[in-house]
């Protein structure tokens, strides 16, 4: 007989992915999963949908075409069950007005809310679902949690936060090491799984930033804004993103940028990083020049320091650490200059403060994506830039990682002059900023609101 639900909780390198693939083949499966022999299973993970996406960046002719390839259109996608059957499985999921839109064009949350449909339509015996709720704004989240618990299609969950437990799974299983343990009653799991949850103490002070401090960008702290937006605007097609957008960042500020899913928030920090070609000729004004006015790219990325999750997935693999982290100092992917001998210090202290554990001589490869984020965050923080852009820095990690990375960024905050940036779906109990720009969809208009914290509102 298939249980209609079972939960797995393990965090991060707790063995999830190789499991997934041992329930996809119905082999060397402990007893409580020996149901799954020879039935039709299907799985969705991070990695499910990073294959995808590097085959959509690798079909897109928008140079040839030389306008934006739209790519596979979600409508598509879905395919035909879809058109058949839309309300069988997709209101909750609210994507009627997204069909024509490119997949490469959704945000994080709308797809991930694709990919659980496109499973969802093929009509599987049993469904394996790792964190499905990854990078869903608060609502989606909600509704997400709902439709898991009313699935009629039996579902197999490995969630790397206990939070994200839908009404309906009352047991469950702990993973550790690639080790089954269990199954448990709900409050039992939960009591363990919290045991296992400590987050580890990062000793303050941070390493200090390089000195002298170039002349210009000391400058650029002391006596002007970092970011001027007087009225941005971004359309794809007949979507439009961001509309009339003005917002001011000064030095060492700490702002979060917050919106439910599609509603342009990693648009926005393309806008600033110089990726989005689309920047150019809009009322925008960084370090103190407007935009286009001469600077180039490589300008630019001197004075700021990025992460997102584009950055992990495209970061070469067989490099070690200290690479990584010296990288940093170059604004490259992978090392290409020889390092300075300060710069071998600070990545040094870097990789020594106390509560983290890293050789310099290990592969990035080699380590959790967990900890690989951790090491793209130093990357990011180690010249101390003006500032730091941090888009979806806590994404589906586990309470741990996620305790390191807000450890981080919060000292980074209240120790420099760097202005901090970041973008996150979920509220975050370690990681408050007192700032926050809000973009909101009214009538598919999205207008930019400016308050105080979350904390400081109430």
């Amino acid at each position: 007989m298939i249980p209609l639900r079972t939960l797995i909780l393990g965090r991060q390198a707790s063995g999830k992915s190789l499991w997934i693939d041992k329930m996809l083949k119905g082999e060397d499966l402990p007893e409580p999963l020996g149901f799954l022999k020879d039935i039709n299973t299907l799985s969705l993970n991070q990695e499910d949908q990073n294959r995808f996406f590097k085959e959509e960046r690798h079909r897109d002719q928008s140079d040839i075409l030389q306008y934006q390839d739209m790519g596979t259109l979600l409508g598509d996608f879905l395919g035909s069950e879809y058109v058949k059957e839309p309300a069988a499985y997709g209101n909750y999921l609210n994507m009627e007005n997204l069909l024509q839109q490119g997949m490469a064009f959704l945000s994080t949350g709308e797809r991930r809310k694709a990919f659980i449909l496109h499973r969802l339509l093929q009509k599987p015996h049993v469904l394996i679902l790792e964190n499905p709720s990854t990078g869903q704004d608060r609502q989606s989240r909600l509704d997400l949690i709902h439709f898991l618990s009313d699935c009629p299609i039996p579902l197999i969950l490995l969630l790397s936060r206990s939070s994200d437990i839908p009404q309906g799974f009352n047991c469950g299983f702990l993973l550790e090491e690639s080790r089954f343990k269990g199954p448990y009653e709900k409050s039992q799991l939960l009591d363990l799984f919290q045991r296992h949850s400590q987050a580890v103490k990062i000793q303050a002070p941070l390493p200090p930033p390089p000195h002298p401090h170039p002349q210009e960008i000391q400058s650029n702290q002391e006596t002007k804004a970092l970011i001027e937006l007087k009225g941005v605007n971004l359309s794809y097609y007949v979507k439009r993103v961001l509309n009339d957008i003005h917002w001011t960042v000064k030095p060492g500020e700490f702002w979060q940028l917050i919106g439910p899913n599609g509603s342009g928030k990693s648009s926005l920090l393309s806008m600033i990083n110089g990726d989005n070609p689309r920047a150019f000729g809009q009322p925008i004004t960084l370090f103190g020049k407007i935009k286009g006015s001469g600077e180039t790219l490589w300008d630019l990325r001197k004075k700021m320091g990025l992460f997102s999750m584009d950055l992990q997935q495209h970061y070469p693999g067989r490099v070690t650490l200290a690479q990584v982290i010296l990288s940093g100092f170059h604004d490259s992917l992978g090392l290409y200059e020889k390092p300075s001998g300060y710069e071998k210090l600070m990545m040094k202290e870097w990789l020594n403060i106390q509560g983290m554990h890293f050789s310099e001589d290990q592969l990035f490869k080699d380590l959790s994506p967990g900890k690989q984020r951790l090491i793209l965050l130093i990357r990011a923080l180690v010249k101390h830039p003006p500032l730091l852009l941090l888009d979806e820095p806590l994404l589906d990690l586990d309470e741990n990682n996620a305790g390191l990375m807000a450890q981080l960024i919060n000292l980074m905050a209240e120790e420099s002059t760097t202005a901090l940036i970041f973008v996150s779906h979920r509220e975050e109990p370690t990681l408050k900023a007192p700032q926050i720009l809000e973009l909101c969809t009214d009538s598919m208009v999205i207008i930019g609101i400016i308050r105080k914290s979350i904390d400081e509102s109430k």
